[in-house]
């Protein structure tokens, strides 16, 4: 029969914290791609901390599964095999993605502690790539001292799909602050 000092060492016991969710590969939809990243550890004190140069080395990539190189393999295919149309396994066309791109993009999301990493041929597109996200209608406000062809890009091409643009000095805040309205959607500087 328990006591009453047993409830109490009962009720003392820690109670675990409730797990997390794992993520299921239908909560991403970039799962289907390959990836030659190296698995997280679980754990903090399991990492031995690294400088950001051997990030940098070691980012991306971990070994290639049917080689086992430790250096990332340069893929120079333009087009990959489907095991039938319409079933995709990861890779289509180099110009979409490719092993290569993918090890870069990963290494680069890796060492920015992002949760995606994207690579583009230029700045241009890059650039191109960014505004897609903003719809006719909505409002960007850039920095008075662009590159002209993100300047043209912007008054000679976006602007006839409907999109409004504003240029301020970014160095000052209150400038800044004062061209953001209700529409804007995003504030473009570039380095």
């Amino acid at each position: 029969m328990p006591t009453n000092a047993d409830d109490k060492k009962a009720s003392a016991k820690p109670k675990k914290a409730p797990q997390k969710r794992r993520r299921k590969a239908s909560d991403d939809p970039w799962d289907h791609v390959p990836s030659f990243s190296a698995p997280k550890a679980e754990h903090p004190r399991l990492v031995k901390a690294q400088r950001l140069a051997t990030d940098f080395v070691h980012a991306g990539f971990h070994t290639d599964p049917p080689t086992g190189a430790v250096v990332p393999p340069v893929h120079l295919a333009t087009t990959y095999a489907q095991s039938e149309p319409g079933k995709h396994q990861g890779y289509e066309y180099a110009r979409t993605l490719n092993p290569t791109r993918k090890v870069f993009e990963d290494a680069m999301r890796q060492v920015e502690g992002g949760k995606r990493g994207l690579a583009f041929s230029s700045g241009m597109a890059a650039t191109d790539a960014l505004l897609r996200l903003v719809r006719p209608d909505e409002h960007v406000v850039a920095s008075s001292n662009l590159y002209g062809g993100t300047h043209r890009l912007f008054n000679q091409i976006l602007s006839h799909y409907g999109l409004t643009f504003d240029y301020a000095d970014t160095r000052d805040t209150e400038k800044l602050a004062a061209a953001i309205g209700p529409d804007t959607r995003m504030v473009y500087l570039e380095t």
